[in-house]
């Protein structure tokens, strides 16, 4: 199966989902008016990857710059959905920030603090 891929632009971050190594990255700004469409896809996506008897561990890095209100309800809502695949596989989440960047570092404390089943970590990147 060919990875999913969603070029990044002004306001929608890059995707690109390996179905072979179960790895999922999103990178860049979220601040689209159809958050709530693109997560959708995503989130429909890592279905397909489950569903995937060959993919024993998912991998997620999610290395945001920026992103709204509507696009951090549909992260959060993601983050359950993993949560919930994670009580039968292994999922590892990675928050990616910026070392100067304090606002995205709390935002991943506070998600990080929903998800009692994935391995969730907050990875620094270095400056921006």
């Amino acid at each position: 199966m060919e990875n999913f891929v969603i070029e990044a632009t002004d306001n929608i971050p890059s995707v690109d989902i390996d179905f072979s190594t179960g790895k999922v990255t999103i990178e860049g700004e979220a601040y689209s008016e159809e958050a709530a469409e693109l997560f959708s896809q995503i989130e429909d996506k890592i279905d397909t990857l489950v569903s995937n008897d060959q993919c024993s561990m998912i991998t997620v890095e999610l290395n945001f710059m920026y992103f709204n209100s509507s696009s951090a309800r549909r992260i959060m809502h993601m983050l359950f959905k993993l949560d919930e695949i994670a009580e039968n596989k292994t999922v590892n989440i990675f928050w990616g920030v910026r070392e100067d960047d304090e606002s995205m570092e709390e935002m991943g404390e506070e998600f990080g603090e929903e998800v009692d089943n994935a391995n969730f970590e907050i990875k620094h990147l270095g400056s921006s």
